[in-house]
């Protein structure tokens, strides 16, 4: 990603290769954060040899969890060999539902290739002869990637130049697949045409004011794009654009072509229009509301729409064949021979044959995701969409998901960044789990915490209320007799376990907590603010250690989520300050450390991390990482990408 959001809402700086920055000018609290306490920084009494080399390992994308439909459709297709493409964040998916395991286009490690995505996929289309995908993305300077669906290949690429551009928010190939045409979000709403091979541009030509949302080829030398009241015509040879006419004034949502070369054109009322050239027709309305997705194949018309239904129709006759209701409001939809896949704005995949669903698979939709933790073999999430999912990473499978809160309650002003669209208390971005009791604390964002059994995530076995702000962070501690919660009322508030009284109330911090760490021997808790202000706490009283940085040198910690001192004094990039990095996890044997960024990386290095360290980045996500965590045996590192709603799983 060339320069992402920070949990603060302000860009800082912007990543262009390994460990080189483009710095920009810090102003207040932030000139303040990146002058930390360096009395912070205290080596241990035998301090091991530092290896500031990149660890060697090689950490891959080995299954990603959900799917881009809150705000992208038609985006989802079968490959010829029954697989299933999708985007989610900056990766092109192909899922083979029979086994069940991903491809990725994407997903290198920084530094190896600049061919592959490096911000939000918007877009995905498909060849006809469903070998060959394009996918668009959004950034400073969006681009349009071509690639092989079998292989995940790369074959070209198209930068856009435009300063206006923002997106590629549509694409589609030609008959013959020689050419690709793709429109841009930008003031004049641009049409290219590029080779279909190597992405090499053909030309460009403004559209004009209206959003476009689809475009469809006609013929090999002849596509159409629709929008925002606007249907146009386009011939490649000529350049030449001619309006449709004799549709009601309204925003067009999809476009497909029948075997005859009739053009159907579908809206936001639930009609589709059929054109013979340029001029309407017919027109039926097969749904009741906006048409999401709509493919014609073989004389058979696909469409989706916002009423939950999936409808097979016969081109001519418009008898519908088929209907299907979905779980949630679908967003994308392809079929290939009595298969169906239907992609929904939940952030689901559903395959149905003959009709009849056979394999689903789930994901996040709204707001950020940010909760993450390990419950045994299985990885817990939580995110501002009132969803709780159970993942089985060895299987790679949704086990569970369960409703933070079913009923909705208040919105607290200004109480989260990002703003997300749920109430407080059906948003969640702070999960643990404690092994001795088998139990999830599942922390809200009106400040309440849920305590749940790990087999019956659906009902709450007690409710807290710890704060009136949320809660960021959360840990057991080693024997997991005791949680220590730390609010954005700038508390840390420790409880005793199982019953969950308050032990105590710990003030000192002048900012929001955001890590919290306990030591092995569970004699000591530090937390960390927002302000990089770390307290140490000495345990069994909590008393304030003043010299806890000093006096702890020498001792282990159960976590490393606490981004400052000596172990972890390396993994600031020159160039940035303190908060581009989001969290810290460090392996379980003690060999590497992780971290997630502003940037949408994951960065591993050898632990301890001395100063000027290097580190291997893994690339996948498409916006800041705010939690990540080792697996057990250390062959998987888990992360989520806060406001692209991906759970990917890295394989060592």
């Amino acid at each position: 990603m060339e320069s992402a959001e920070s949990s603060t809402g302000v860009r800082k700086a912007t990543r262009k290769a390994d460990d080189d920055f483009e710095a920009e000018e810090v102003k207040g609290e932030e000139t303040a954060v990146a002058a930390f306490n360096e009395a912070l920084i205290v080596a241990p009494s035998a301090p091991p040899k530092l290896n500031t080399n990149a660890p060697k390992v090689n950490y891959q994308p080995h299954y990603v969890y959900g799917y881009r439909g809150y705000d992208s459709r038609e985006n989802l297709f079968f490959t010829q060999e029954a697989k299933i493409a999708y985007p989610l964040a900056a990766l092109g998916i192909v899922l083979d539902p029979k086994s069940n395991k991903q491809s990725f286009f994407g997903g290198k490690p920084l530094g190896k290739t600049n061919n592959q995505h490096d911000d939000d996929i918007l877009c995905l289309a498909i060849s006809h002869d469903r070998k060959v995908i394009a996918t668009g993305q959004t950034g400073v300077k969006p681009k349009l990637f071509i690639w092989n669906a079998e292989t995940n290949a790369y074959m070209g690429k198209y930068v856009l130049s435009d300063k206006t551009s923002k997106a590629v928010v549509a694409c589609a190939f030609s008959k013959d697949n020689a050419y690709v045409a793709f429109v841009d979000l930008s003031s004049n709403h641009t049409v290219y045409v590029v080779d279909g091979k190597n992405g090499k541009l053909l030309w460009k030509k403004a559209s004009g004011k209206p959003v476009v949302y689809g475009v469809c080829w006609i013929s090999n030398k002849e596509f159409v794009t629709c929008g925002a009241s606007s249907i146009k015509f386009w011939n490649v040879d000529s350049q030449e654009d001619k309006d449709g006419n004799g549709f009601d004034s309204e925003i067009m949502s999809c476009v497909a072509v029948d075997g005859k070369g009739n053009t159907h054109v579908s809206s936001v009322s639930g009609k589709v229009y059929i054109f013979n050239g340029t001029k309407v027709v017919n027109k039926i309305t097969p749904h009741k509301g906006k048409i999401n997705s709509m493919v014609i194949y073989d004389n058979m018309m696909l469409t989706a729409g916002d009423d939950s239904r999936v409808l097979i129709s016969e081109v001519g006759s418009y008898k519908t064949i088929c209907e299907i209701k979905t779980k949630a409001i679908p967003r994308a939809a392809d079929m290939l021979g009595n298969l169906v896949v239907v992609g929904d704005i939940k952030g689901g995949i559903t395959l149905y044959k003959d009709g009849k669903e056979v394999d689903s698979w789930l994901g996040h939709h709204e707001g950020e995701v940010w909760g993450l933790n390990l419950a045994e073999n299985l990885i817990v999430t939580a995110g501002d969409d009132n969803k709780v999912i159970l993942w089985d990473y060895n299987n790679c499978r949704a086990v569970k998901e369960a409703c933070i809160n079913s009923k909705p309650g208040q919105k607290l002003k200004d109480n989260v960044p990002g703003k997300p669209k749920m109430p407080d208390n059906q948003s969640s971005r702070s999960v643990c789990y404690n092994a001795a009791t088998k139990e999830i604390a599942i922390a809200t964002n009106n400040g309440e915490l849920h305590i749940r059994d790990i087999k019956d995530i659906e009902k709450n076995k007690k409710v807290i209320n710890c704060s009136k702000r949320w809660i960021e962070q959360m840990c057991y501690s080693p024997k997991g007799d005791m949680l220590a919660v730390g609010t954005h009322a700038n508390e840390l508030l420790v409880y005793s376990v199982p019953g969950y009284e308050l032990r105590g109330k710990l003030e000192g911090h002048a900012t929001p907590l955001i890590c919290i760490d306990w030591s092995t021997d569970g004699t000591y808790l530090r937390s960390l603010d927002e302000g990089f202000d770390m307290i140490f706490w000495k345990l069994p009283g909590f008393t304030k250690d003043p010299d806890g940085a000093v006096n702890t040198k020498d001792k282990d910690w159960e976590t490393q989520s606490c981004k400052i001192g000596w172990s972890v004094q390396g993994i600031y990039p020159p160039g940035t300050d303190k908060t581009h990095v989001n969290y810290v996890a460090k392996s379980r044997d003690g060999k590497l450390v992780a971290t997630g960024d502003d940037w949408g990386f994951v960065n591993v290095y050898n632990y301890p991390c001395g100063k000027g360290s290097k580190c291997y980045s893994l690339r996948g996500h498409s916006e800041q990482v705010p939690r990540i965590v080792f697996s057990k045996d250390d062959d998987y590192i888990f992360s989520v990408g806060g406001n692209d709603k991906a759970v990917i799983q890295w394989k060592k």
